[in-house]
Order: C-alpha cells, then sequence, then structure tokens
C-alpha cells in the first residue's frame, strides 16, 4: 500500500520542509510531549530509529506528517500546515544539482502560500532555543495535549536532548552550503527567502 496515499485519509498534520532544515529534531520533540508517534515517507517514527528509545505508543497513528514534497491538490481544507524554513543557502549542499533542487525548494514555499487553512511558518534557527516557544506553537497548530511534566525536562535538559536526536543520523552533518550562484537573483524576492537573508550560514549545523 502506498504510505503517502494511506496517510492522507487519516492525517491533518503535515510538517513540510526541504531536507536538512530540523525536521528531525522537531519530530523528536513532538514525540517526546506527546507520546505519540510522528511519520515521514515512511510509516516509521523518530522514536522507532532506536528501538522506540521515546517511549511512544506505536499503536496509534502518527499526530504529524514530515513531508519534503507537498502538492496543493494533497491537502484539504481542513489540515494543518506547518512550513519548517531554512536558508536555501544552508540546507540546499555543495555538489548538488543547485537549480533542480532550487525548484524543488521554491515549490514548499508556493505550496504553503496557496494553502488556505490553518498554518504556521516557523524558521529553522527557532529551534534551538530552550524556551519551547517554537514547540508550543507547533503543538497549538496541532491541537496536540502533551505532558507537561516533559515539556518541563525537555527545557532544563535541552542540551541533552538536542543531542539524543543527533544521534538518530549516523550520516555527515556539517556539509557545506551551496553558492546558489546559478539562482536568478529575482527568485530571491519571495516575501519568506528575503526575511532569512540575515540568517544564512547560521551558526547551527543540525542536519
Amino acid at each position: 500500500m502506498n504510505i503517502k496515499n494511506q496517510i492522507r485519509t487519516k492525517m491533518s498534520n503535515y510538517i513540510l520542509s526541504y531536507p536538512h532544515s530540523g525536521n528531525t529534531w522537531l519530530r523528536y520533540c513532538i514525540e517526546y510531549v506527546t507520546m505519540r508517534k510522528t511519520g515521514g515517507h515512511r510509516d516509521f517514527s523518530i522514536s522507532e530509529r532506536r528501538n522506540n528509545f521515546l517511549n511512544v505508543d506505536l499503536s496509534e497513528p502518527p499526530v504529524a506528517i514530515k513531508r519534503h514534497e507537498l502538492e496543493l491538490s494533497e491537502l484539504k481544507d481542513n489540515d494543518n500546515l506547518l512550513l519548517l524554513i531554512r536558508s536555501p543557502f544552508d540546507c540546499i549542499k555543495d555538489g548538488m544539482d543547485e537549480k533542480l533542487e532550487f525548484l524543488k525548494y521554491y515549490s514548499l514555499l508556493i505550496t504553503y502560500d496557496r494553502f488556505k487553512g490553518r498554518k504556521s511558518l516557523l524558521e529553522y534557527n527557532w529551534l534551538f532555543e530552550p524556551n519551547l516557544e517554537y514547540l508550543e506553537m507547533t503543538l497549538e497548530l496541532f491541537r496536540l495535549n502533551v505532558s507537561s511534566e516533559k515539556m518541563e525536562d525537555l527545557s532544563n535538559n535541552f542540551t541533552r536532548h538536542l543531542s539524543y536526536s543527533m544521534g538518530v543520523y549516523k550520516n555527515v552533518m556539517n556539509r557545506r552550503g551551496a553558492s546558489l550562484e546559478c539562482i536568478p537573483k529575482g527568485c530571491f524576492e519571495h516575501p519568506i527567502l528575503k526575511g532569512l537573508y540575515g540568517k544564512v550560514k547560521s551558526e547551527f549545523v543540525y542536519i
């Protein structure tokens, strides 16, 4: 069965992002404080990547789905959409087909712009604030119930949890971002991209 089609009928919460934009950390946070799983292109939670180390309820459907590509036609009016965005100069990596990857990146902005339902924008750099405002915004958008004790623990032990989530990946996390010199300057006039200019080459290297 096609997971993408299976999920579409059951879920209304989407985390839309280009790769290397922090969705693993965000999904970790959601799973930790809700004790429910999230899904990706495959129906597989962050917790399950390490023997359900977050002890989420695997019997229930995922409370949010990560997507790196999403057509407007796939969204329903009552869906909730979170666009997790990072500067393209950082998340598009050196050595990639820059034109092709930028088109994929830009298509996410178009989907977000055209979607008329409940939606929010979350910048990558906000993910590293221990006050958890980014997470509270996400939970409110997705209408999720949480454990107050786990929220407090996540805030008080922020660095430790961040390190745990990084351990999910085995690949190299610090690849240099692309120059994007081949992309016409006019493409960067989109309001969301203009707002990211000051955050190019962020100090954060999280995948």
